[in-house]
């Protein structure tokens, strides 16, 4: 093993499971997991916090199918979060932006 340093201090997980239709649990990727990571990284990029000091990433899964929204897991919190990728896109920015100070 080696180890190097991690590329952000700081990394927001977004699920981007697509499963075939029929499967037998739902999944985040159609509920709007790509277009959540696009609109995040795009707002980060203009605020200047963009892969220095945070990233997004898309995951395969994070163990939480629903089918209610995309799991997201936020810097800092061992919990996942169930969150409307369109309806609540801001609210999860603003949840990303808390975590730096001023």
């Amino acid at each position: 093993m080696k180890c190097v340093p991690a590329a952000s201090p700081r990394l927001v997980l977004v699920c981007g499971m697509k499963r075939k239709p029929g499967a037998q649990n739902p999944s985040c990727g159609p509920l709007g997991s790509e277009e959540l990571r696009h609109f995040l990284k795009q707002e980060l990029k203009a605020q200047g916090l963009w892969r220095k000091q945070i990233r997004v990433a898309t995951v395969d899964c994070l163990g939480i199918c629903s089918g209610q929204g995309v799991s997201v897991q936020f810097p800092g919190d061992e919990r996942v979060w169930i969150v409307d990728a369109t309806g609540e896109r801001e609210a999860v920015l603003a949840r990303i932006l808390a975590t730096f100070p001023d």
